[in-house]
């Protein structure tokens, strides 16, 4: 679980968001491992763009001898200033060196 605050342009906010992730290892050598990540993300901005917003997340992690993770998440949600539901996606790729 996190909390945030900040500033963006649009005024200040505040978020939450509790992810659940799982680690499974593929293969007999076990250099391959997939994680599911399930999540709900809440919002909240105060400024010239205010309201509310709620999201539910999923992704896959994917990491490669604990050094190498790619992180593939989308998020389906109603974000402040949205006229509808938005989907949202994110791609990461970290390496430990």
């Amino acid at each position: 679980a996190e909390g945030l605050f900040g500033r963006v342009v649009g005024g200040h906010f505040t978020a939450q968001i509790v992810t659940a992730t799982w680690r499974l290892p593929l293969g007999e050598r076990g250099l391959w491992a997939v994680g599911p990540v399930v999540g709900a993300e809440g919002l909240q901005q105060r400024g010239e763009v205010s309201g509310s917003g709620k999201a539910a997340v999923l992704g896959v992690n994917v990491h490669y001898v604990e050094r190498v993770k790619l992180m593939v998440q989308g998020e389906r949600g109603l974000f402040p200033g949205d006229a509808g539901l938005q989907n949202r996606f994110a791609v990461q790729l970290a390496a430990r060196f």
